[in-house]
């Protein structure tokens, strides 16, 4: 029964997706979202604060890049072509169905998600296979690989993703600490950190913080913390050296890395940070980072002309 009610609820999301406004016509849905959230006018003609540039460049900035570099799986050509294949977890396996997953090919320990998938969406985590639930694990895989990412947010490009799930090196070993460390990265240079850690199951001491580029406490985030500091890691460096690279095409890109044992691993590049809208930010940070951000000129390239949408 219950698989029966998820599959109808699939359909009603693939045809809401496809066939009400924010499907139909995302820019005045867009409007209409900024504009619920943010209290003010989205001001497409005349952008100032980041929040809003980053709006413009979903609209007039829809260079075919951002589709492929946004696929966690897509991206990893791009990376190995920039000679940087070493900060690539190992990938064990690609699968176009949940049901494909042959568990016994796979490591004690590993991760399974989704190409076009965040926020913990289509993601499972394995510490044990003697300890997993295969049948929730596909389960997970399943809804992940069905899940209509970014039309609801205005985050468009994830659509012309097409859906695969992956098994990928699970990185550290249990309950061990990682430092994710994103770099916010304005016309090709890394400008801003935050940094994030991951303490597997103890959730209640993680943290996010905010650094400027010479590793200085900054107080970017609402309610942050300013009493938690880390060191400054020895291979930040090179980790701006990389995000660089990296970013070097875009007006704007997050880069996201994680530190394990003083070892570099790639985790993912975002162009649409919380679908557009940096929630957590202070306004002064919103304001002063759009200062930053120089936008483009137009480009005449659209996802919808260049690509197939799997929301259908």
């Amino acid at each position: 029964m219950m698989e029966i009610f998820q599959k109808i609820r699939r359909r009603i999301r693939k045809y809401l997706a496809n066939h009400v406004w924010y499907g139909r016509f995302p820019y005045a849905y867009a409007k209409y979202y900024y504009q619920y959230h943010r209290g003010m006018e989205l001001d497409y003609k005349n952008p100032k604060d980041f929040n809003q540039k980053l709006f413009w460049l979903a609209r007039y900035w829809q260079d075919p890049r951002i589709v492929t570099y946004a696929d966690k799986l897509a991206v990893r050509k791009y990376i190995e072509d920039l000679g940087l294949g070493y900060i690539l977890p190992k990938v064990y396996a690609v699968y176009d169905k949940a049901e494909d997953i042959d568990f016994s090919k796979l490591p004690n320990r590993f991760v399974l998600k989704c190409n076009h998938c965040g926020g913990g969406i289509g993601m499972v985590l394995c510490k044990d296979q003697s300890q997993l639930d295969e049948d929730a694990a596909r389960k997970t895989i399943d809804e992940g690989l069905h899940a209509i990412i970014g039309m609801d947010t205005c985050e468009y490009h994830y659509q012309y993703i097409q859906p695969k799930a992956y098994a990928e090196e699970f990185i550290g070993e249990a309950g061990e600490e990682r430092l994710e460390i994103q770099f916010f990265c304005f016309n090709g240079t890394a400008r801003h950190i935050l940094v994030r850690n991951d303490l597997g199951d103890a959730a209640k001491n993680s943290f996010a913080i905010s650094y400027d580029m010479n590793w200085n406490r900054v107080h970017d985030r609402k309610n942050e913390d300013m009493s938690i500091s880390i060191p400054r890691p020895k291979e930040l460096d090179e980790m701006i050296l990389i995000a660089n690279k990296l970013a070097e095409p875009f007006p704007h890109v997050r880069v996201d890395m994680y530190l394990v044992h003083h070892k570099i691993y790639f985790g993912e590049m975002t162009f649409t940070t919380s679908g557009n809208i940096l929630w957590n930010y202070t306004s002064q940070v919103i304001k002063e980072w759009g200062e930053e951000l120089d936008l483009p000129e137009k480009l005449k390239t659209k996802w919808n002309k260049t690509y197939k949408s799997y929301a259908k």
